[in-house]
């Protein structure tokens, strides 16, 4: 087995991970001033339309326009991200290509797991795990649903 996992950790082991730290700090920062600075733009924006909207309305009524509006666009954005939300739901429910894939991955190590009894009481163990956990998380005690 460990003659199967020593080209991979040789690759895993040989990438250059002080460069990839600096680059992620890097980009952290760059993106953090951005959002600064996009935050500022917002405010000033806001700012912008609530005079626009005092002059033309009285300072109430044009802040109460603006949070009627932020309020009705979060609303409506959260709306967008649980359809969203729903819709991968429904097409991971219906795609049965993450069973296969766990499947193929489990025959593929067969072999190698059935030659210790440890290691083969493990993977029992951890099948039944998630043969429970999956009938959990799919809903398999139905008595708490309405008839």
């Amino acid at each position: 087995m460990i003659e199967r996992l020593a080209p991979l950790l040789v690759s895993f082991m040989s990438r250059d991970f002080g460069q990839k730290l600096r680059r992620a700090r890097r980009n952290g920062l760059l993106y953090l001033v951005c959002g600064l600075l996009a935050l500022t733009a917002y405010g000033a924006g806001v700012a912008g339309v609530v005079l626009v909207l005092a002059n033309a309305y009285g300072a109430v009524a044009a802040l109460f326009a603006l949070a009627i509006a932020a309020l009705s666009l979060a609303v409506a954005a959260l709306a967008a991200v649980l359809m969203c939300n729903r819709n991968d739901r429904k097409l991971a429910a219906a795609s049965p290509v993450g069973g296969a894939l766990l499947g193929v991955a489990a025959a593929s190590l067969l072999p190698l797991l059935l030659r210790s009894r440890l290691v083969t009481g493990a993977a029992i163990l951890a099948t039944i795990a998630v043969l429970a956990f999956r009938s959990r998380a799919d809903g398999g005690d139905d008595s708490s649903s309405p008839p």
